[in-house]
């Protein structure tokens, strides 16, 4: 038999929310985490009404899955994610990734403040959605539509970009 240790807390969540699912229908999804055989596991919880043949709603029916494996990889995958941020962000020239939508999928901090903005603002937007009135971004738009399509080998390029009115300058950017 298994060791669960559910915490008294957690079975009156858990009647709280099948009285609710009765009462008023509807499907309930979370995740909690849960001690079984003395390890902390992250259980996915699915519970849905079950009616009679009259409509009644009679049961909940519950769905358990353990996620902790795949929680463990998120995790895993976050941590990566932010040591990589954290050493792009001590390299002193701007470093960017663009995905086929063209927004910015990674940005050092070079590259913000190069640009004025704010930490964390330019991941997933564009250029375009980052300074709207500028012609500058029809350029580099253009650009790197022609590289991801392989129409272009990814050259420097000279721009004269202005990310404020007090701070116009010419640029290189290379893609690769």
């Amino acid at each position: 038999m298994r060791d669960l240790a559910l915490p008294p807390e957690a079975i009156e969540r858990t009647e709280a929310v099948d009285r609710s699912i009765l009462n008023n229908g509807g499907t309930v999804e979370y995740t909690e985490r849960w001690i079984i055989d003395g390890q902390r596991r992250h259980i996915l919880t699915i519970k849905a009404p079950m009616s009679d043949p009259e409509g009644q709603r009679t049961h909940v029916v519950t769905f358990g899955v353990d996620v902790s494996a795949e929680r463990r990889l998120l995790d895993e995958i976050e941590s990566t994610r932010a040591l990589l941020q954290s050493v792009l962000d001590v390299v002193p020239v701007s470093i960017t990734l663009k995905g086929q939508d063209l927004r910015f999928r990674l940005v050092n901090r070079m590259h913000e403040q190069w640009l004025g903005l704010p930490e964390g603002t330019a991941v997933g937007q564009t250029v375009h959605e980052l300074f709207p009135l500028e012609p500058w971004c029809d350029t580099i738009a253009e650009q790197d539509r022609q590289f991801l399509a392989g129409e272009s080998n990814g050259a420097t390029t000279e721009l004269d970009i202005a990310p404020s009115p007090s701070e116009a300058r010419s640029v290189q950017v290379r893609r690769t």
